[in-house]
């Protein structure tokens, strides 16, 4: 009970206040007196006569001429910049793709090498022992046949 009363009062004395405000906004006029007393105006009068002689719609008008071009060039260079970004992309997905494609044909040449009983084809183990020193033979060879031609 006691927040209530105090809301109660609060509202009261913000109607107030209001009450007495819009009772003196007429009395508030919106024309300014001259100065007739001869002096000097300033030179803050200077500058808002100076400013008030500026073409500000025009000064709109090129800015925002000038920011539409601006933004339209952005959004292009963006959208090459997706592109660009696009197509690394997918050339690492392809990498990807063509990694796995040759651990699967590993995993299959392993596999393959086993017969349905479980116990390893001896035929297909001795052509993977011959790949691999094939594999290791032909860095000599090269080596071998570069120091012939520098020769």
């Amino acid at each position: 009970m006691y927040h209530f009363v105090l809301q109660i009062l609060i509202m009261i004395s913000l109607g107030v206040l209001v009450y007495l405000a819009a009772r003196k906004i007429p009395q508030i006029s919106d024309t300014v007196d001259e100065d007739t007393t001869g002096q000097s105006k300033g030179v803050w009068y200077r500058i808002e006569l100076l400013l008030g002689r500026l073409p500000l719609d025009r000064f709109d008008l090129a800015v925002s001429q000038f920011l539409e071009k601006n933004v339209r060039k952005m959004k292009l260079i963006l959208a090459r910049l997706d592109n660009y970004l696009t197509h690394h992309l997918e050339q690492f997905k392809k990498v990807k793709q063509r990694t796995h494609r040759k651990q699967q044909k590993k995993f299959a040449l392993f596999e393959s090498a086993e017969t349905a009983e479980g116990e390893p084809d001896l035929k297909a183990i001795a052509e993977l022992d011959e790949a691999q020193t094939r594999s290791t033979e032909a860095p000599e060879a090269i080596k071998k046949e570069e120091s012939d031609l520098a020769k």
